[in-house]
């Protein structure tokens, strides 16, 4: 009986995964149709070219250029203005940075101090011709000498105060300038006012009388100069008794109606003139300290 046993049906072949079955007629695309419209092709710019360098432009990476004075180098500190020599390898920095002078102060101190020199001397002579004229008013109350002795002595007075003037306006601008300079070469916080205040304060009514000895005092004190309160102090003290001694013999001398008056107004010249040169040799000394102090340069 196992003979007559009929074999088992064949199986179907197996399609593998993701392959079209055979069985299965493949899709064919949709009929095109000729009375649609077509889309136009949509344009596209071409890539832009790359971008060449200007004319003269590098095609290398340029390292970078430091800020202008900048040394491009690190920089040793610097101690700050006035603060006491320090230990090597040790450096003072400042808490904001001070100003510089506008100029070295070695020219104008010298000229200043050699045209308060020249002061000095005019008013040395001035002060011999004014006790001449003293003896010539003596001797004309005596009769000893005539009226032409004493245009004579006029016209030597008028001429040497005219020179004595103009030596006198030329020291007074360059002081002005040095002051001015000084000024600005010392810490602003050690200043009472701008050195633009410094100049201008000689020319104000009344405050004429302090404000430029504080200015000197806060330059003394910027600077730290070897001035002495008393030196300076000395200065302005015959600076103020020379124009006081000047302005009573001026309005005695205008007042004058006789010999012995005419005679005690050249009295009180004379006594301006003594008063003059001893602030000369004071303000010598000021401006010579003052100038080597902030300009070591300075001889």
């Amino acid at each position: 009986m196992s003979d007559l046993t009929p074999p088992p049906p064949p199986e179907p072949a197996r399609v593998p995964s993701g392959s079209p079955d055979p069985a299965v007629p493949p899709m064919q695309p949709p009929a095109a149709n000729p009375s649609a419209p077509v889309a136009p092709p949509v344009y596209a710019p071409p890539p832009a070219p790359p971008s060449a360098p200007l004319y003269g432009e590098p095609t290398y990476p340029q390292p970078s250029v430091p800020v202008y004075g900048d040394p491009g180098y690190p920089q040793i500190p610097t101690p700050a203005y006035g603060a006491p020599p320090q230990a090597p390898g040790q450096y003072a920095y400042a808490a904001a940075p001070q100003p510089i002078g506008l100029r070295p102060l070695r020219g104008i101190g010298t000229a200043t101090r050699w045209l308060i020199a020249a002061t000095a001397i005019a008013t040395l002579i001035t002060m011999a011709v004014e006790l001449w004229g003293i003896s010539l008013l003596d001797s004309f109350a005596s009769g000893a000498v005539g009226p032409g002795a004493l245009q004579a002595y006029d016209s030597a007075s008028l001429a040497l105060a005219g020179l004595t003037g103009l030596i006198t306006i030329a020291a007074g601008v360059c002081w002005l300038i040095w002051q001015h300079r000084a000024a600005s070469s010392v810490p602003p916080a050690s200043l009472r006012r701008s050195p633009g205040w410094h100049v201008g304060s000689w020319f104000i009514p009344v405050v004429a009388w302090w404000f430029p000895f504080q200015n000197m005092k806060d330059i003394v004190r910027g600077s730290h100069a070897a001035v002495s309160g008393g030196m300076l102090g000395g200065w302005w003290a015959l600076w103020i008794a020379t124009g006081v001694a000047s302005a009573v013999s001026a309005r005695m001398t205008t007042a004058a109606d006789s010999v012995p008056s005419l005679t005690a107004a050249i009295g009180v010249s004379v006594v301006g003139d003594v008063l003059w040169i001893a602030a000369a040799a004071f303000a010598w000394m000021v401006v010579s300290r003052i100038t080597k102090t902030i300009d070591p340069g300075f001889r």
